[in-house]
């Protein structure tokens, strides 16, 4: 009997790839039930009914998908073992607050309409605005340290019992709930605690979406601005938040510090401002993409992205640790990469 080799090796892949999804799906769900808590981070209050806050706001997902679905970050690694592609309900959902605080806090950003008007508005209410967005971004990003640190600890349980004092991850929740604790002090009316380094309302809607932080690690000099592998908790980390939604037929994009946090910044958003508002938007996306995993696109572009050989090697480089330092090391290169946020990649003609 003649068998074909490829066909059986091709059978036993897939057998193997369904084996890994379901070993996989079940390790997320029980680090998920480990990473829900019982009280509201805002205000202290107990959760009694299941509220699932999305990192980008749902209408704005709903704006780049296609068939219902999204595709996060993680797809750019287009291995053939995880599907990053998902249904915009279920898309980086988290359950840390009650559902009072979701409606209360986020409610005042999450509408098409004060988002396009947002640049004609008070400085208070734009602080006000940029302080709620900010508390969300937090949130996302705790409950991100939190699944991967309960996602470790499900599969090395003994390793993580020789650990003495907080795993980075640890630090990392310690450093956003100090960061949510600082805004919800602020008093927009009399304080204007945060710096807008750049604000726009595209006339054309983009196909990715963010609502994410970055921390730098050198500026535009080649300067060391953060030392990622210093785990002390006075070596904090000082965001950049950067936006960009996605409206029916426009896109806000707003990229902004705190003002007590700027810090080592100063040298890389002096050199930020001075560039073309074109060149903004293009540094920005790259860097989104060496700084950031937490980012949506339209499933159509992100086949065109993954084609993209150069601008995938740049996230696969620099999303894994040991990371390729070089990327970093010289923003001055982004205008050697792609610009998905251009106008000529705001439509993906279907084949």
């Amino acid at each position: 009997m003649n068998y074909n080799k490829k066909n059986i090796l091709h059978k036993a892949f897939e057998e193997y790839k369904i084996e890994f999804n379901k070993e996989y799906s079940s390790l997320i769900r029980d680090a998920k039930k480990l990473s829900n808590i019982e009280e509201c981070i805002l205000c202290g209050g107990k959760i009694t009914s299941s509220c699932h806050s999305h990192s980008v706001p749902k209408f704005i997902l709903n704006n780049i998908a296609f068939e219902g679905k999204v595709a996060y970050g993680k797809a750019l690694i287009d291995n053939d073992f995880n599907d990053f592609t998902k249904g915009v309900k279920n898309s980086f959902v988290f359950r840390l607050i009650c559902k009072e605080c979701d409606k209360k806090v986020f409610n005042i950003y999450e509408s098409e309409e004060v988002l396009i008007k947002f640049d004609n508005f008070a400085n208070w209410k734009k602080q006000e605005i940029l302080g709620s967005i900010s508390i969300k971004t937090h949130l996302s990003h705790i409950y991100s340290k939190l699944l991967e640190h309960n996602e470790v600890g499900l599969l090395y349980p003994e390793e993580m019992k020789k650990i003495e004092g907080l795993t980075i991850r640890q630090i990392d929740i310690y450093e956003h709930r100090n960061y949510i604790d600082d805004i919800l002090k602020y008093n927009y009316l009399l304080e204007r605690p945060f710096e807008i380094l750049f604000s726009i309302l595209l006339d054309y809607k983009v196909l990715v979406a963010c609502q994410t932080i970055m921390c730098l690690r050198y500026d535009f000099q080649n300067k060391k601005i953060f030392n990622e592998k210093d785990g002390r908790i006075e070596n904090a980390a000082e965001y950049l938040y950067l936006v960009i939604f996605p409206l029916k037929d426009k896109t806000r994009i707003i990229f902004y510090i705190e003002k007590k946090k700027k810090g080592h910044n100063e040298g890389f958003i002096n050199d930020f401002i001075k560039l073309e508002d074109e060149e903004k938007i293009h540094l920005l996306f790259f860097m989104l993409i060496i700084y950031s995993e937490q980012f949506y696109m339209n499933p159509l572009l992100k086949n065109k992205i993954v084609a993209d050989k150069k601008i995938c090697k740049l996230y696969r480089e620099t999303i894994f640790n040991p990371v390729k330092e070089k990327y970093y090391m010289d923003l001055r290169k982004y205008s050697k990469y792609n610009n998905y946020l251009s106008k000529e990649y705001s439509y993906i003609e279907i084949k």
